[in-house]
C-alpha cells in the first residue's frame, strides 16, 4: 500500500492485494480509498496481526491477569505430589532473629547515615588486652615541637665568627680550568685597530685586482678556436691519456637474446635417437588408471581355494 496526499490534504491509498485482519475495512483489488489523516493514523497505529494458524493473538488481551493460554481441565483437577507441595512452601520468616539493617536509600544519592546502631551487649562488653593495645594512639616524638616556624635552621653567632681551617679553605675552592683549554671563538670577531690602520703592499694590491677579460665579465658559450690550437700536435703523454679505458683480458660480452640460426643448423637432419627423445611422454589420466571393470568379480582361483585351520579359527565369531 502506497499512501499519497491530495490537494485537499486527504490521504489516498492504492492496494494491489487483499489485506485482511489488519484494518477494519477490506481493500480488494486495485481500488482507491480516500480517508482523512486521523483515520489513516489510527489505521496505521493498530498492531500487525500474526499470520500463524496456531496463534491466539486475537483472543489475548494484554494488561490483565488472564492466562495467555487456556488451562486444561486435567491441570485444574490434578493433585500435586508431596515433593511439589514441599517446594511450593515459602521460605520461613523469623521475626525474633536480628537481621542486618539495610537502609532504604543505601544505594541512592540521598541515603541516610551508614553508621549502624550499637547493641546493648556490645556496650556492656569488656575488651581484651590486645584490643586495648591496638586502640592506643601513636605516640609523639619527645623532641617534636608544634611551633616550628621554618625547616631552615638558624646559624649560630659562633659559627658566623669561626675561622676556617686550611683544609676547608682548600676544599672550598672551585675546580680550575685546564691550562690547554680554549674557549669557543665568537662568531663575529673584533677587528683590531692595527688591522684597521694597516696599508697593503704593492703585491697584495696586484693580487686584489680582478681578472681582466676582453669580452668583459661574461662571454659566449661558443668561441672561435685559434689557428695555432688547430695545427698543434699533441704529445705522446697526451695521446696516452686520451685513450679510453680498455676491457680486461678474457672479458666476454652478454650474449644477445635473439640470434640468427646458421644454415648448417637449418639443413641438419636429426638422428633416430634425437627423434625418439623428441616424442612427448603420454601419460594416461587418473580416471583410466583407477578404472577396473573386474573390481567386484571374484577370480576362479579364489573360488577353488581352501582356507587353513588358522583362518577358520580366526573367522569364527566371538562368543559373548
Amino acid at each position: 500500500m502506497t499512501p499519497k496526499l491530495d490537494l485537499n490534504g486527504n490521504v489516498s491509498c492504492y492496494c494491489s492485494y487483499k489485506r485482511r485482519f489488519s484494518h477494519e475495512k477490506v481493500y480488494s483489488g486495485r481500488t482507491k480509498v480516500v480517508m482523512g489523516k486521523r483515520e489513516r493514523i489510527r489505521t496505521l497505529a493498530k498492531p500487525k496481526v500474526s499470520r500463524c494458524p496456531d496463534s491466539d493473538q486475537s483472543q489475548t488481551k494484554w494488561g490483565n491477569q488472564d492466562a495467555i493460554r487456556k488451562i486444561s481441565r486435567g491441570a485444574l483437577s490434578a493433585k500435586a505430589s508431596d515433593r511439589l507441595l514441599q517446594l511450593s512452601k515459602p521460605k520461613p520468616f523469623h521475626p525474633d532473629a536480628e537481621l542486618p539493617q539495610k537502609f532504604q536509600y543505601t544505594y541512592d544519592c540521598g541515603r541516610t547515615s551508614p553508621i549502624s546502631t550499637v547493641s546493648k551487649a556490645s556496650q556492656s562488653a569488656t575488651t581484651s588486652e590486645r584490643l586495648e593495645t591496638l586502640a592506643r594512639p601513636k605516640r609523639v616524638h619527645p623532641n617534636f615541637r608544634e611551633d616550628r616556624s621554618s625547616p631552615i635552621q638558624e646559624v649560630s653567632p659562633a659559627a658566623l665568627k669561626a675561622k676556617e681551617s686550611p683544609a676547608i679553605a682548600k676544599l672550598a675552592q672551585p675546580k680550575k680550568i685546564h691550562r690547554d683549554y680554549e674557549a669557543d671563538r665568537e662568531p663575529y670577531p673584533i677587528v683590531t685597530k692595527a688591522a684597521k690602520t694597516a696599508k697593503p703592499s704593492d703585491r697584495i694590491e696586484l693580487l686584489a685586482e680582478p681578472k681582466k677579460r676582453r669580452d668583459g665579465g661574461e662571454r659566449d658559450p661558443q668561441w672561435p678556436t685559434s689557428k695555432h690550437a688547430m695545427t698543434h700536435e699533441p704529445s705522446s703523454r697526451t695521446r696516452e691519456l686520451a685513450q679510453h679505458k680498455k676491457y680486461a683480458e678474457g672479458y666476454q660480452r652478454d650474449s644477445e637474446v635473439e640470434w640468427k640460426v646458421g644454415k648448417a643448423a637449418l639443413q641438419a637432419v636429426p638422428t633416430s635417437r634425437i627423434e625418439e627423445l623428441c616424442v612427448p611422454v603420454q601419460r594416461p589420466s587418473m580416471d583410466h588408471l583407477q578404472f577396473n571393470p573386474n573390481a567386484f568379480q571374484v577370480s576362479k582361483t579364489a573360488l577353488k581355494a581352501k582356507c587353513s585351520a588358522r583362518v577358520e579359527e580366526l573367522s569364527q565369531p566371538i562368543k559373548r
